[in-house]
């Protein structure tokens, strides 16, 4: 079925490409098109907006290096029996990458980052005797452009899904889902993606059967707002078992640590299907203040099941000396995302979990950040609410 859906995906986008030619999209004369970075594609400044990532490569520059560093000082207060107390730790974050240009419509993108394999976080904690630490692929795909902002990804990607004000409620930053997106511009002001994702292959040793993500995404834009829709359906989760092999030899995490906050059976499996619809919208009030609302149901599940973002974002990173400041509030149901891939950061990374988030940016200097993050709220609010506090301290470099 997911071999199905890719070729799928990979023949649409052909189709596409041949009938673009009368889109109802106007495509400006290569002179009048801005910077892809100052529109906001491609860029990873803390707090920014995010849309589908293009590689910023051209033929005459034919390869690009960049990469970053972020230190972090991290402290948490929890009131869980596992955890209790406060826990400091120092961490670390470190990605190297490359773009190259294959031709003037084909990149290719490599990416490798430290990391112990965990689908939501590739940060490293300092400690354990200096021994030495790992590095993972991150990202690995590569990237068509048939029209002007309409194009095809394949391999192990970026997130290519448009978040409102960069919420993490469904996605956490730090995924790289493996499969094929599209992304196409049916009007001037109008975005269609769809996508097909591998999950996980079958397995007869172990009983498990395959599991594939499809996405299809739809947003519209106005001078001042923006409103999208989404469908996001996993495949025949219901019945099996959390999984995660990493890195380094911790795959034996139980069910339940791995499920974050999902409802599991009596033998550990998931007792619900995940079917997520999303609706989102975003409102610029003026050049520097925006409000954004998220919205999540599962309709694979009966019951505790909803999940909703509220955000606020003001300000801008671009010169030395600017500042920004964000804003959520999070209300995620046990059942409402898959817990596995929705934020690792917020409530410990538990769905069942309310609270806010606080967030400031400063820009030091030129690709120098300092970012102060704030989170404060409860965990299982559905059973035994436990209060939890997150603080984080960053200073983040760019080259």
């Amino acid at each position: 079925m997911t071999k199905l859906m890719l070729l799928s995906l990979l023949s649409t986008a052909s189709l596409l490409a041949e009938t673009s030619q009368e889109s109802n999209v106007s495509k400006p004369k290569s002179s009048d098109i801005p910077s892809r970075l100052e529109e906001g594609y491609g860029s990873d400044e803390l707090l920014s907006e995010t849309m589908p990532y293009i590689p910023d490569v051209t033929t005459q520059e034919r390869i690009k290096f960049y990469g970053d560093l972020r230190l972090r000082s991290q402290s948490i207060v929890s009131e869980d029996a596992n955890k209790p107390g406060q826990e400091n730790v120092f961490r670390y974050r470190a990605r190297i990458g490359m773009d190259a240009a294959i031709n003037d419509q084909t990149k290719f993108e490599f990416v490798l980052a430290s990391g112990e394999g965990d689908p939501v976080s590739t940060n490293q904690s300092a400690g354990d005797s200096f021994v030495g630490k790992n590095i993972v692929i991150d990202v690995a795909d590569v990237f068509y452009e048939y029209d002007y902002h309409s194009f095809v990804r394949a391999g192990k990607m970026k997130l290519p899904f448009y978040r409102t004000h960069k919420n993490q409620m469904l996605w956490d930053n730090d995924l790289r889902p493996e499969g094929a997106f599209v992304k196409h511009k049916l009007f001037e002001d109008t975005d269609i993606t769809a996508g097909a994702f591998m999950m996980r292959n079958a397995s007869e040793t172990e009983s498990k059967k395959a599991v594939g993500l499809y996405t299809v995404q739809a947003i519209q834009h106005f001078e001042k707002f923006r409103v999208g829709a989404s469908a996001n359906i996993y495949d025949t989760l219901k019945g099996e078992t959390p999984n995660v092999s990493y890195n380094s030899g911790s795959g034996s995490l139980s069910p339940k640590d791995l499920s974050k906050g999902n409802s599991l059976d009596s033998n550990g499996h998931y007792e619900n299907n995940y079917h997520l619809l999303e609706l989102f919208a975003e409102y610029k009030v003026t050049d520097n203040f925006g409000l954004g609302i998220d919205t999540i149901y599962n309709v694979g599940a009966s019951d505790k099941n909803y999940a909703y973002n509220i955000s606020a974002m003001y300000g801008d990173l671009k010169e030395n000396g600017d500042f920004k400041m964000g804003y959520y509030y999070r209300y995620t149901e046990k059942d409402a995302v898959l817990g596995m891939f929705s934020d690792s950061d917020f409530m410990g990374g538990e769905t069942d979990s309310k609270g806010h988030q606080l967030m400031a940016g400063y820009q030091l200097a030129k690709n120098t950040q300092f970012a102060v993050t704030y989170i404060n709220g409860v965990q299982q609010m559905s059973s035994e609410p436990e209060h939890f506090q997150r603080l984080h301290l960053d200073v983040k470099f760019k080259f």
